[in-house]
């Protein structure tokens, strides 16, 4: 388990309260604009997440970052669109990586073990969603492996 105030020295949580910047960005819940090219804009993570569970309809979902994404997509019918769905965010990441060219170069430039985990009363409670860590993780190894430089 991650002690939380560790949180950049040892680890990087991805998490919006998060001690690093990195981190904090790295989160579903960032504002972080980005243009997929067959979905289109939008301007987190999150809404692009609750967009695709919830039927790829409701536009608002385009200009709704963190909290008020989740709010918003708690409020509606999920859409189970299968095995795809981890594809499609996948997707998604990685176009936010490329939207911030100086934000990927610090996630490529960082050796830091990445963590997702929410702090509660100071104890840390894994957030879950290992695939996404894992995604990022890979992303990272894969252009430090390459020797790729935004």
């Amino acid at each position: 388990m991650w002690n939380p105030d560790e949180d950049g020295i040892t680890h990087i949580n991805i998490y919006s309260k998060g001690k690093t910047e990195l981190g904090r960005w790295l989160t579903n819940f960032s504002y972080s604009p980005f243009n997929h090219p067959e979905y289109g804009k939008f301007l987190s993570m999150e809404g692009f997440w609750y967009w695709v569970s919830t039927g790829m309809k409701d536009e608002r979902f385009r200009t709704t970052v963190g909290f008020k994404a989740k709010e918003l997509g708690k409020t509606m019918e999920f859409v189970d669109v299968g095995e795809e769905f981890e594809s499609i965010i996948k997707q998604g990441i990685r176009q936010k990586f490329i939207s911030d060219k100086a934000k990927l170069r610090e996630l490529i430039e960082s050796n830091l073990p990445l963590a997702h985990y929410y702090v509660y009363g100071g104890k840390c409670v894994p957030a879950g969603y290992e695939w996404i860590t894992e995604y990022i993780g890979s992303v990272r190894k894969s252009c430090q492996d390459s020797g790729y430089k935004p």
